[in-house]
């Protein structure tokens, strides 16, 4: 993993458009592979594979999870608001036979929640 961190070091110049390495994102880099290096030992990511593996293939259900990688109540609340609209909205439409509109609302609570995320999201990126 620190390998690959090094490498995320180049930014456009603003001044000639070209991509070039910066010296503050270089050190952010090794400030961000030092707390690595303190959760996970030297060794990388051979101390974790299951860890790793799991990240790659986007198991351990991930789009539930904030950039810090606790888990969002938001998204859970709007994924499992969606669900129940979702599969009531699939049970009138075989029962009746003819494709259903969506309940009264929907478009309004999904505004409110996306909005909410917004915030949420806005809110993770100051920490």
């Amino acid at each position: 993993m620190p390998g690959e961190m090094r490498r995320w070091v180049y930014a456009r110049d603003p001044k000639t458009g070209k991509k070039r390495r910066f010296q503050g994102l270089i050190d952010r880099r090794e400030a961000e592979i030092e707390l690595w290096k303190s959760e996970y030992g030297d060794g990388g990511e051979e101390e974790r594979p299951a860890v790793l593996e799991a990240e790659r293939t986007g198991g351990d259900m991930e789009f539930l999870k904030d950039s810090f990688g606790q888990s969002s109540s938001l998204r859970l609340v709007y994924v499992g608001w969606a669900a129940v609209v979702g599969i009531g909205w699939l049970i009138s439409t075989i029962k009746t036979g003819q494709i259903q509109p969506l309940p009264e609302g929907t478009w309004e609570v999904m505004g409110v929640l996306t909005g909410g995320k917004a915030i949420q999201k806005f809110a993770e990126e100051r920490k």
